[in-house]
């Protein structure tokens, strides 16, 4: 025999189940929403995967970028391999809430810009000659050089003509006739003759048995280091130059320039023939034939 309950019971009992329910179902879905479920648009792809990646790709990519020059263009490579594949996956990811997936793109965005600024920003370098050939009087100073009657001056301009400043300069200047000496405007640049494996010549004394390295001679290329160019500053390099006879004038001058805006290297090149017997297209640079 049943036992009779009241109307109140059953009006509670009524009411209360389906609120419990949905309550239930409120709970289910919210804590579904805090996993990160396994699925992206019907395929079996992790939020890791998703996400993860694209963004591990980006951030490599940035920090090889900020590490040294050498490292810039593969740095460059990765970020721009994952900020699309990012940008589309914040895009198609489902789970991602609106404010989030908002949040990423404009994040997104904003890293690919800067990406392509650092890659693709103007660094312009001009790289000239001052008249063809200079010559000063004997014994005065010429940016540093003690100048003599047998030489023959060739001023290389180089100006940084951007709104940045360049580093870690590093020029090559060449010509047809030996390079006596090389002198400068600025105080934070120094050059010596070059040779690619950094000859050198010594005499052993005969007093002392001792080997005594000699000065480095002169040679037909020079090598400049400079700190830094500031942005529109300009640099005077100023070659004495000589030939075996002195009358003898240098016919061509040659150069190649290095250096790094921000971190990513730049490079340039500059010919100039100071006779009408040069051929422009057959000047070799500083570097060739070694």
């Amino acid at each position: 025999m049943g036992v009779a309950r009241s109307p109140q019971i059953w009006e509670n009992h009524i009411w209360r189940y389906p609120v419990a329910a949905k309550s239930r179902q409120v709970k289910r879905k919210q804590a579904r929403s805090k996993s990160p479920p396994n699925e992206t648009g019907g395929s079996f792809r992790l939020w890791y995967l998703a996400v993860g990646f694209p963004m591990a790709f980006v951030a490599i990519g940035a920090s090889l970028v900020m590490s040294a020059p050498i490292y810039f263009w593969l740095g460059i490579c990765l970020a721009t391999a994952g900020v699309p594949w990012l940008f589309a996956d914040l895009c198609i990811y489902k789970p991602l809430s609106i404010i989030t997936r908002l949040c990423g793109i404009a994040a997104t965005l904003i890293a690919g810009a800067v990406i392509a600024f650092m890659a693709f920003r103007d660094a312009p370098l001009y790289m000239g000659i001052h008249h063809e050939i200079l010559s000063f009087e004997s014994g005065a100073d010429a940016n540093g050089i003690k100048w003599n009657d047998s030489y023959s001056g060739v001023m290389l301009i180089v100006k940084n003509t951007s709104d940045w400043p360049y580093s870690d300069i590093e020029i090559f200047i060449r010509t047809n006739i030996e390079i006596k000496d090389i002198g400068f405007s600025s105080s934070n640049c120094g050059g010596h003759a070059w040779a690619p494996f950094g000859v050198s010549i010594s005499i052993m004394n005969q007093k002392t048995g001792k080997n005594v390295a000699l000065p480095k001679p002169g040679g037909t290329t020079f090598k400049i280091n400079c700190d830094k160019l500031l942005n529109h500053e300009k640099l005077e390099i100023l070659a004495a130059v000589t030939g075996p006879k002195p009358a003898d004038k240098p016919q061509w001058i040659t150069a190649t320039a290095d250096y790094v805006t921000f971190t990513r290297p730049e490079h340039r090149t500059f010919k100039q023939c100071l006779s009408a017997a040069c051929d422009i297209g057959n000047l070799p640079m500083p570097q060739e034939g070694w």
